[in-house]
């Protein structure tokens, strides 16, 4: 199961086990869209900027993008080649889409299907994508016991955190992305200074 929630809070996309993407309504509770779109569990669900689309990956090794007022299918990518996308991410100006393939991180251009960037260092399972405001950051963590932010525009790493002694399952921004909060299977929750890279706080 996994979900993403919109702007002003009033609607949440689910994909679900059975492969289905559904819109709720969180003030009333009712379905305002059901899209039959996959055989097998769906991992990743996120909203475009506008709130008008939804992107989503699955077990099956394919990625797909859909036109939530219609549920018509827009988008489809196979992904047999490289592997489930366990997270996905739209990336700047939804004209990309970012993906975590295992330990593999790449930028693929949506027009073409084609990868254009490589983000290359993580040596385990990446469990965590989140891009900042201006869209030219990349916040990742993986079960490699690290977290790490990447130049969006070029590839590069430009900063590795680590402290976590085992995998880190999530790592997230603070609302005006001067702090990073993680938490992994140390059960540590860790309060970071995003422009040091160093450990504040912890829980």
């Amino acid at each position: 199961l996994c979900s993403d929630i919109s702007k002003d809070g009033k609607r949440l996309l689910i994909g679900g086990g059975d492969g289905n993407i559904i819109l709720w309504d969180l003030a009333t509770g009712d379905s305002l869209q059901v899209i039959h779109s996959y055989q097998q569990p769906i991992l990743d669900i996120h909203f475009n900027i506008d709130e008008t689309q939804v992107v989503t990956s699955s077990w099956d090794a394919s990625m797909k993008i859909h036109n939530l007022k219609t549920g018509k299918r827009l988008q489809y990518w196979d992904f047999i080649e490289f592997g489930s996308a366990y997270n996905i991410m739209w990336g700047p100006n939804d004209l990309y889409l970012l993906t975590a393939q295992n330990k593999e991180l790449r930028m693929w251009e949506i027009d073409t299907h084609e990868p254009i960037r490589n983000f290359v260092g993580h040596k385990d399972q990446i469990s965590s994508l989140r891009l900042s405001t201006d869209q030219k950051t990349l916040l990742t963590a993986s079960w490699d016991s690290s977290i790490r932010l990447w130049d969006v525009g070029t590839g590069l790493m430009t900063a590795k955190l680590i402290d976590h002694s085992g995998a880190v399952h999530i790592a997230i921004f603070s609302q005006d992305e001067k702090l990073i909060y993680s938490a992994g299977a140390d059960r540590i929750i860790r309060v970071w200074d995003t422009a040091s890279s160093k450990v504040i706080r912890t829980f």
